[in-house]
């Protein structure tokens, strides 16, 4: 976030005893530590700045994207509707508070929410954004994917926008145009293990037993390294009941997980995977 033409958009009169300069430095100081990642100072300095003029609508959708990524959702909502009320045409308060709508499951409000924001500013991304998962969840899958395509269109390196479009074509049955899309997600971040798992259950629906498999093994590589357990047992689990790598024990009786982290043999695996 920038502090861009503030005494341009803020013409509201100052409070007693404080000055322009006051309410600047304090708010560069909450952009600054959002965008340094440290939220909680962010969120300090953002209460500072509503200290000293408490009518300025920017401010508490700021305060409201540092309590969201600080978890807070409720605060999130409370501050964007605080924001609405002294702007109603704030279309960034709208798509922040889906957001915290979408985080809560509150998926009707998220999606009422993102129609407002894309009403308001029709090339307002986070809306299309959290409208194509707001419509995942709603099982809107077609839907979602044209939403997840205009996010593309906007930022083609959004990683999180091919997964979750490759998510809503798998459930809209494109499964090859899911499989593209998680091949776009891994070429952006070549560590993002639900994609080759994901990649790996596509190839599995058109048959492609070998890369199904490939595929789950690196997911399941990926998963044990970041600590998910549970993740990297359902990976295992599909590689055990593949008739692919059924062929390979038969074939090889001491067949080992290639790249495994710790070269670990199919029949030490336990047993007991989760469904």
């Amino acid at each position: 976030m920038l502090l861009v033409n503030f005494w341009e958009k803020l013409k509201l009169p100052l409070g007693r005893g404080k000055t322009s300069k006051q309410i600047e430095s304090s708010l560069q100081r909450g952009l600054d530590f959002y965008e340094q990642k440290q939220y909680s100072e962010a969120v300090k300095s953002f209460t500072h700045t509503i200290s000293l003029t408490a009518d300025y609508a920017d401010v508490y959708v700021y305060r409201a994207r540092a309590y969201f990524k600080l978890g807070k959702y409720t605060k999130v909502w409370q501050d964007c509707d605080r924001a609405i009320q002294l702007n109603e045409k704030d279309a960034m308060a709208y798509a922040t508070r889906a957001g915290a709508h979408f985080k809560l499951k509150n998926y009707d409000q998220a999606l009422q929410d993102c129609d407002r924001a894309v009403e308001i500013n029709p090339h307002l991304t986070k809306a299309y954004y959290y409208r194509g998962l707001t419509q995942c969840k709603l099982k809107q899958y077609q839907v979602a994917v044209s939403d997840f395509s205009h996010v593309i269109r906007a930022n083609p390196y959004l990683t999180p926008a091919y997964y979750n479009r490759g998510v809503a074509k798998f459930y809209s049955g494109d499964i090859e145009g899911a499989i593209d899309d998680y091949y776009n997600t891994i070429s952006l971040d070549q560590k993002y293990a639900n994609a080759y798992y994901n990649r790996g259950l596509a190839y599995a629906k058109l048959g492609n037993k070998s890369e199904a498999v490939s595929d789950w093994r690196r997911a399941a590589d990926l998963f044990l390294i970041k600590g998910q357990t549970t993740a990297y047992h359902k990976a295992i689990k599909l590689m055990r009941s593949s008739t692919y790598t059924q062929k390979k024990l038969r074939q090889q009786s001491n067949y080992v997980i290639e790249q495994g982290v710790e070269k670990i043999e199919m029949a030490d695996i336990a047993s007991g995977l989760l469904k």
